[in-house]
């Protein structure tokens, strides 16, 4: 870092001591309040901001990227990434452009407080400041030493304890309001008028260029205004242009402080410490970033993009919708469920107890509400203090020690952040415990088909799975919370930087404080070893139904053995089938050319036979004609050729004739008496086949024929 940087960041200054000299001073390194921080410290860089003072020393760029890098940081850092990617497109142009209040946010608080009594508070502080002291005593006339002792007298000689565990603040700071009675004081004044006034007066909710106005104006010795002593500001959902109009208006001893509220914020980072430089220009920081999960129900098809500049991206958002944390009998209009990531952010910086900058940034998107709108931040009265978020502290009525403000903040803050733990973890442990209900690993073994029983597997493999994720992601985030109070309340915590207020018993409410946050981290402990189980139980299901799968996989292995072992016989049948089909081929291929061959046989054979039939009929025909004619005229020719007479006739012609025709008539009744013998013949036949039929079944009935019984009954009735 060179000259110019250190000038701008307010470094070691000229006659600050780098190092202890002398005797070994160990409380210099112990963790407890800086005594300069109880004296009159006003910072001297208010006149004008960090990244106008680089500017002015010829630094260029976008305001963010200036405020975020130092002059000569030539490393690359994942902060200044992150937030310079979450800030495109932010630049003083682009906020002044978007001044109309019609499309820009009123998201945003601004308190500004003077101290009462400033002049009488400083004179009975400490005789010098610490830092004043050193300046007006060049290095030689004055010990760091010295200097600490002398501001350690006020402190030691209020406690009879010694150590740095039981400092209290001098007797003389019991003048200080503090939130112990911060519900007795009386309201702010009616009348206040110009730097007289005790508070500066603002229209609240703003919007970015109007925070960007109010924050350019002097915060000290303003010849109108009163000092902003005690400065609160308040964001919901934080966008790149109200990032820029803290950044381009943020004095230079507020810039490590600011850099480390926006990141931690943008990245949900958690984080509890007070951070006190040991060296440079002392500036107290108290910081607490907690990051968490809403439980929402949300509309199907909501659009959740960044769609300006002015509107702040989306963090992460878990669709719940499997686990079915509705009612249980449920329809198709009930709402689904969401986890949506949201962070709440308080940085308090300052140069002493009475002059401090809270800056508290909250996420509100998750229930559509920006938490400003509608609210009526009156100076008379009651005017609700946003980062509370309570509607119980009154910011007419400030808090004005640092500590005890910061104290306050994160005990109404963890009580909702453990409302909303508490209703998470239980919707998570009733809608396990009834899908463990519902669906029983014996489920798996009723008389369905494997594949129904695989599909069953599959969707409770896939619900165990996301629910585990869900889990753990859960359990991670509220891991981080718990562990951030441990580091912040061991014995050698950041919680030493209390120890003066916790032994003055007239400020017990910093006590009960601490108290309730104990018992509010105390609770969330018992909410992780909850998600623990569950997540275990998770675990455990995963492993049964693991098993069960593996079962059933075992099962249908065997089934596909088995059905293997069918295919294989069915196979091997059917290639015996494919070998037999195969000759009873062959074998018809033969059979047909056999039958190809037989019935051109038939058909010879019936040629013949036709050919047969036809000589037959002709020897037949020419028998017969031979019979009934020829050898009539034969025989009787022969007769009439012999010499002797048979017969007493004469042998005439006539008589030739006459004995022609009368063997003929005969021949032909010859033939057919020889035809109607035939036909008898073939009747008889006929018969024989009868009786033959007649004789078969009455041997396959063994009783007596229905005639013989009748005729036995007769027998019997006579």
């Amino acid at each position: 870092m060179n000259v110019a940087d250190d000038a701008v960041r307010g470094g070691n200054r000229e006659g600050y001591p780098s190092r202890i000299k002398g005797r070994k001073r160990k409380h210099r390194f112990t963790k407890r309040w800086d005594p300069r921080f109880f004296g009159d410290r006003k910072p001297c860089d208010n006149d004008q901001s960090y990244v106008e003072s680089k500017r002015k020393l010829g630094a260029v760029g976008d305001g963010v990227l200036l405020f975020m890098q130092d002059y000569e940081d030539l490393v690359p850092s994942c902060e200044v990434e992150e937030v310079e990617d979450f800030c495109q497109g932010a630049n003083v142009e682009t906020l002044m452009a978007a001044s109309d209040a019609a499309v820009q946010r009123p998201s945003a608080w601004l308190d500004d407080r003077r101290f009462p009594a400033r002049t009488a508070s400083a004179q009975s502080r400490p005789s010098a400041n610490t830092e004043d002291a050193i300046l007006e005593n060049p290095p030689g006339k004055i010990a760091e030493e010295d200097v600490y002792e002398k501001a350690d007298q006020h402190i030691i000689s209020a406690s009879q304890q010694t150590g740095p565990s039981h400092m209290t603040e001098p007797a003389n700071l019991a003048s200080f309001p503090s939130f112990g009675d911060y519900e007795n004081r009386e309201a702010a004044p009616k009348n206040c008028e110009n730097g007289n006034a005790p508070f500066r007066r603002y229209q609240n909710p703003l919007t970015a260029p109007e925070l960007y106005h109010y924050l350019k104006e002097k915060r000290f010795d303003d010849m109108e205004l009163p000092d902003a002593d005690r400065r609160l500001i308040y964001i919901s959902n934080l966008d790149p242009l109200f990032i820029l109009a803290l950044t381009e208006t943020a004095p230079n001893h507020q810039v490590p402080a600011l850099r480390d509220a926006i990141w931690k914020h943008v990245a949900s980072q958690t984080s509890m410490k007070i951070q006190i430089p040991l060296r440079g220009y002392p500036v107290f920081q108290l910081e607490f970033h907690l990051p968490y999960f809403a439980l929402r129900t949300f509309a199907p098809g909501k659009d959740l993009a960044q769609t300006t500049i002015n509107s702040k991206p989306p963090r992460q958002w878990i669709d719940l919708s499997f686990l079915e944390l509705g009612t249980t009998l449920r329809s198709k209009d009930d709402p689904e469920y969401g986890l949506y990531e949201a962070q709440f952010s308080l940085t308090i910086c300052g140069s002493d107890n009475s002059r401090w900058v809270a800056y508290g940034f909250v996420d509100t998107d998750i229930d559509d509400d920006n938490g400003l709108e509608g609210e009526d931040f009156s100076y008379l009265g009651m005017n609700a203090d946003p980062i509370a978020s309570d509607g119980d502290v009154n910011a007419n009525h400030p808090i004005w020690d640092p500590r005890e403000y910061f104290l306050l903040m994160i005990e109404i803050r963890m009580r909702k952040v453990l409302k909303e733990w508490k209703g998470l973890v239980r919707k998570f442990e009733r809608s396990i415990k009834r899908f463990r209900g519902q669906h029983r690993y014996n489920f798996l073994y009723c008389s369905r088909t494997i594949a129904e029983r695989a599909e069953d597997i599959k969707k409770a493999v896939h619900w165990t799975m996301q629910t585990i994720e869900t889990l753990r992601e859960l359990r991670v985030c509220l891991s981080g919370t718990i562990q951030a109070w441990e580091s912040f309340s061991a014995a050698g915590g950041d919680i030493r930087y209390f120890s003066d207020i916790f032994s003055d018993i007239s400020r017990d409410q910093a006590q009960v404080s601490v108290h309730q946050i104990t018992e509010t981290f105390n609770t969330l402990a018992s909410r992780e070893k909850t998600l623990l189980a569950l997540e275990n139980s998770c675990d455990e299901l995963m492993k049964i139904v693991l098993q069960l799968g593996f079962h059933l996989n075992l099962e249908g292995h065997c089934v596909n053995l088995e059905s293997n072992q069918l295919n294989l016989q069915s196979n091997q049948l059917n290639i015996e089938s494919h070998r037999l089909s195969r000759r009873s081929n062959e074998l018809t291929i033969q059979s047909n050319h056999l039958n190809r061959q037989s019935n051109y046989l038939s058909r010879q054979s019936n040629d013949l036979n036709v050919a047969s039939n036809e000589i037959a009929q002709y020897n037949g025909f020419t028998a017969e004609l031979t019979l009934t004619i020829i050898t009539p005229v034969a025989i009787v020719t022969a007769y009439f050729s012999t010499q002797e007479p048979v017969m007493s006739f004469k042998r005439n012609t006539k008589n030739f004739f006459i004995s022609i025709s009368i063997f003929i008539l005969i021949m032909r009744l010859f033939v057919i008496l020889r035809h109607s013998l035939r036909l008898l013949a073939r009747r008889f036949e006929w018969w024989k086949n009868i009786t033959a039929w007649a004789t078969v079944k009455q041997s396959e009935y063994p009783g007596p024929l229905p005639y013989e019984e009748e005729i036995e009954l007769d027998n019997l009735s006579g």
